[in-house]
């Protein structure tokens, strides 16, 4: 977990930068500074990466990492002025000599969707799911992601993933969220291929969070890698679908209002009439065939995810 930047204790020291003649302020734009979210928005000077030794700098940081064995960072605190650093980076972790996930957070602009695809692993693209409050999020926090992903959808796929946030659904009550809301978390992140980083306390995880992270057509969906588009997001029961490279349809039920509510799904909304079968991935069971739709009423904020077989 890294920001952008250089310690302004490096360039108070005017540390040399490895391999190199150059030193710390040669590269530190000490005029601006980057915010860093654990000790604040002085700790850290931007980059001035026109200047030689920038690049090595990063470089030898990457190495770092690779020499201790990591596979997977996290540069939080980015956005559209951090390109710069972005491009660093991601040149950096190519010469690492380890294959690390770079994977960038923060709500992220669509506008630059294209580099953020070009320069990294996966991307934020909305707002923190973390209530910061009594619990570690909120029910309104999750309603939220549903009006983000449909811009972005067309960036997602091999090499390059939508990230919506860090699932929070496995620490039971310390989740904040009811049952059904932390099935609905975990059949959007999926439908949406999103990464499934899990961000709940490894140390006290319940047995129904185990059932939602474990779930092995569920996961299945996940890594599918094609997100999913709304048919309407006009009112607070939605269906999202994607169809899957065998020709079959993940589709997701939500019911995001206040009570229960019947959620439809038409099969012409799928692009196809007649009959299909349907099977529901939580619980591995075939439903049957159906003629022109499949609904479902479903208790507040609770969610079916199917996978439709037409023909």
């Amino acid at each position: 977990y890294l920001t952008p930047g250089i310690p302004v204790a490096a360039v108070t020291k005017n540390t040399s930068i490895q391999g190199t003649s150059y030193h710390a302020r040669d590269i530190a734009n000490t005029g601006a500074h980057e915010p860093n979210y654990n000790f604040g928005n002085n700790v850290m000077y931007a980059i001035n990466y026109n200047k030689p030794g920038a690049q090595a700098y990063i470089n030898s940081w990457a190495k770092q990492l690779a020499s201790w064995g990591v596979d997977f960072l996290k540069m939080d605190g980015v956005g559209d002025h951090d390109i710069p650093d972005i491009q660093a980076w991601s040149a950096a972790l190519k010469q690492s000599g380890r294959s690390i996930v770079f994977d960038l957070s923060n709500q992220l602009d669509v506008k630059n969707a294209s580099v953020w695809r070009q320069y990294a692993n996966a991307w934020r693209i909305g707002k923190d799911v973390e209530c910061y409050c009594k619990t570690q999020i909120n029910w309104a926090h999750i309603a939220r992601v549903f009006g983000e992903p449909a811009p972005w959808t067309k960036y997602a796929g091999p090499g390059g993933w939508n990230y919506l946030a860090a699932l929070q659904i496995s620490n039971g009550p310390l989740d904040g969220i009811s049952n059904n809301e932390r099935q609905t978390m975990m059949s959007f992140w999926a439908i949406e291929a999103s990464p499934l980083y899990l961000g709940d306390d490894l140390t006290r995880l319940d047995s129904f969070g185990l059932s939602l992270l474990t779930n092995t057509e569920v996961i299945a969906a996940d890594q599918a890698g094609r997100a999913a588009n709304p048919v309407s997001q006009a009112t607070s029961q939605q269906v999202w679908f994607v169809k899957n490279s065998n020709g079959s349809y993940t589709v997701g039920l939500f019911n995001l209002g206040s009570s229960s509510a019947t959620v439809k799904v038409n099969w012409s909304n799928l692009g196809f009439s007649g009959s299909a079968t349907v099977r529901d991935l939580w619980s591995h069971r075939n439903l049957g065939s159906f003629s022109g739709s499949f609904s479902a009423t479903l208790n507040t904020h609770a969610s079916r995810l199917l996978t439709v077989t037409h023909g």
